[in-house]
Order: structure tokens, then sequence, then C-alpha cells
């Protein structure tokens, strides 16, 4: 266990640690196919893909990494990327489920109860998402009593992988960020807390393109476009 706190004196009775901080390296489980089960996103890391720009080395990337800890080894946890919050003609966006052949993330990994997963890069389908959920595959996900859900947990997306060079020394060509697959920045949507309460969170504007004549909406449009 690794705690952190200060060190008080205890007139007449020594010293104790007034801890803040508490973390234990535990493994905790629930009854198998058992309610209520708990999971948890560790990290979570996608590839914002972009287009590339002529005659500039470079890699782009949409891969999606995940890695979590369910307290119920026996089932599978199905991984949604998705923007919380934010409507669609009055249904909340899930984005994509990565599910299928290699959409489940094993739950019985060498440390047991982890799940750890990565989806492919160069999938130009896969729109930039703000979340990513983690859920049980067969849990009814009910509210229980201390404001969790069972067997489901979204957190935000900790890491996003810009297009990037792949050869040093090339000068003048910083590659632009692809703001413009960003869902949630460039449409807006959800909510964030203010001192007035809860406030729609809107587009940015200007919004910041990257500028290449491909992120503009040709033919099917960008990865935002009809979402």
């Amino acid at each position: 266990m690794t705690y952190a706190g200060m060190l008080q004196e205890l007139p007449g009775a020594g010293f104790l640690i007034a801890a803040h901080g508490l973390e234990a390296e535990l493994g905790v489980y629930t009854s198998p196919g058992t309610e209520p089960v708990y999971v948890f996103v560790e990290e979570a890391i996608q590839g914002t893909k972009g287009e590339a720009f002529p005659n500039i080395p470079q890699e782009e990337t949409t891969r999606f990494r995940i890695v979590g800890f369910t307290t119920d080894p026996s089932r599978n946890v199905e991984i949604l990327i998705a923007d919380i919050g934010r409507e669609v003609g009055g249904v909340n966006d899930i984005g994509v489920s990565l599910t299928g052949p290699d959409g489940l993330a094993p739950s019985n990994l060498a440390q047991l109860g982890r799940f750890r997963n990565t989806w492919p890069s160069k999938d130009s389908a896969r729109a930039v998402r703000r979340d990513a959920i983690a859920q049980v595959v067969g849990s009814p996900h009910a509210k229980l009593a201390n404001g969790l859900t069972s067997g489901r947990y979204g957190a935000p997306v900790g890491e996003y992988i810009y297009p990037e060079l792949t050869r040093f020394g090339v000068p003048g060509y910083a590659l632009a960020v692809a703001f413009e697959n960003f869902c949630f920045l460039r449409l807006g949507g959800g909510t964030m807390p203010t001192d007035s309460g809860p406030q729609p969170v809107q587009p940015l504007t200007p919004f910041p393109e990257s500028g290449h004549p491909l992120s503009q909406p040709v033919g099917g449009g960008r990865a935002c476009d009809g979402q």
C-alpha cells in the first residue's frame, strides 16, 4: 500500500499520519455472474488519423487501446467509444461499439480481472470520440444506491495520438492536428459545470481546421458529418 499525507504530533501520544491519499495493490472480486459487478478503465488511447499532406513523410493512425479491470473475471467486457451527454436527434450518441470477433476484451488475462485490447490502426471509419465506456456483457447495468451503475464505467479518453513526422530534420513542416475529426469539438454537445449550473458545450468558434483540402466535406463528408 502507498499513502500520501502529513506527519502529525499527538501531545503525549507520539505521532500519526494524516493520510489524504491511499493506493492499494489489491485484487477485489465479486461472485461470478452476480450483481453488482464493478468495472474500471485505467487507460484509453485513441489515434486521430488526419489526412496525409503531400511530400511530407508522416504517419497517421486511428489505433485504439484500452486497459481496465473488472471484479468478475468470468464475464467479458464490451468497449464503446462515445460522446457521453451529446444528443443527436434526441438520442444519446454512443459512437461505435468495438465488438465482434475482436471487440470483446477478455477479462481472464495473466492479471486476473484485467481486460486489455488494442484495435488496429488505419481504420478510416472511426471518428474521434471524447469518452470510453466499458461494460460487462450480460449485466443489466442497474443503478446502485451508491450512485454507481453496476457493470458499466465511462471515462474520458486519456490520450490522443496526432499525426507525426516519420523522419527527423525536415524543416518547416509542423504537422497540423486533425481537429475536424474531433466530433465533440466541431459539433459541441453535452454540458459542463459552472457557477450558475450546468451549461451546454458549444462548438469551437472559430474552428481550428487543419487546412488540408481533404479536411473539407467531399463526397461522403468527414468523420462527424451526419452523426
